[in-house]
């Protein structure tokens, strides 16, 4: 059963993806966020932070979504996954991925369309369909690239099917696109903060 589960504590909205066993992304899914940001701002919360249920965040896009969709009909889902990553980004207030075990494809985008990654101590980050541009299927790691003088070299592959971690993908770029990246560990107060340098 697909769901988005929407909580609030405080002044804080705690949205949940649910989509076992690999929490892929779907039309619906996207539907559910979507929602849970707009409800979010129409109750003034002062952050949001994205989660996921079970052992991973997010294992990319549900290539079902795709069967039988005519060219015409999968711009229009892109379209929709555009407009889910503007969302995000333009939240007035700040965007927390609180990231586990994998983060692929679209799972990336989502936590990159945010302001901070929090990532849990052997989160994986990967992106699977990378042009050697750097561009992937939505924008957020186009958009978070744009600009960097501390970016790497856009004329490189980027790391195609490459699964990083937290501080693999700030020394190779994935990290530097524009979100902080913090790694907390499995003792207490062991962090380390992944960011853009200087």
């Amino acid at each position: 059963m697909i769901e988005t589960r929407y909580e609030k504590i405080g002044d804080v909205a705690a949205v949940t993806m649910a989509n076992p066993p690999a929490n892929t992304f779907t039309m619906e899914l996207g539907d559910g966020l979507e929602g849970a940001v707009r409800r979010a701002v129409s109750e003034e919360a002062r952050a949001l932070v994205l989660q996921a249920d079970g052992p991973l965040f997010c294992g990319g896009a549900d290539v079902h979504i795709f069967a039988g969709t005519t060219a015409g009909q999968a711009r229009e889902m892109f379209a929709e996954g555009f407009q889910l990553i503007n969302t995000l980004e333009d939240a007035p207030f700040p965007v927390i991925a609180a990231v586990h075990g994998m983060c692929f494809a679209a799972g990336l985008e989502l936590a990159l369309a945010g302001d901070l990654i929090i990532a849990a101590e052997g989160a994986q980050f990967a992106q699977v369909a990378v042009s050697p541009q750097g561009l992937s299927g939505l924008k957020a790691t186009r958009r978070r690239g744009a600009g960097r003088k501390d970016c790497p070299d856009r004329r490189e592959p980027s790391h195609i099917g490459v699964r990083c971690s937290p501080a693999r993908c700030c020394r190779h770029g994935t990290g530097v696109l524009g979100c902080t990246l913090r790694t907390i560990g499995s003792s207490p107060g062991s962090t380390r903060d992944h960011g853009p340098r200087g």
